[in-house]
């Protein structure tokens, strides 16, 4: 699965591939991605709170991130998808 990603590529292969993502990164692009990034980022901090409000001292926040993460590839992906439910709010 991740052998020829542009992390493991290298050589002539991770070239075309960094070649190919370099638009998804340039500066206005990810200028475009602050409000989304943002806008997660706070649904994420409230239901973090609202845990921490609730009495939970030890939390796991990899459920939280991972779902933050992928809302937000969905959302900066033009295609308004959200993978799962931390966008509810």
């Amino acid at each position: 699965l991740l052998g020829d990603s542009l992390l493991f590529a290298e050589g002539d292969d991770h070239k075309i591939q960094r070649k190919m993502m370099n638009p998804a990164f340039a500066y206005s692009n990810i200028k475009e991605m602050v409000p989304i990034f943002i806008h997660v980022s706070s649904i994420l901090k409230g239901l973090i709170e609202n845990e921490i409000n609730q009495g939970n001292s030890n939390i796991n926040l990899t459920p939280y991130i991972s779902k933050a993460a992928l809302d937000i590839i969905g959302l900066v992906g033009k295609r308004k998808k959200k993978f799962f439910p931390i966008l509810t709010h």
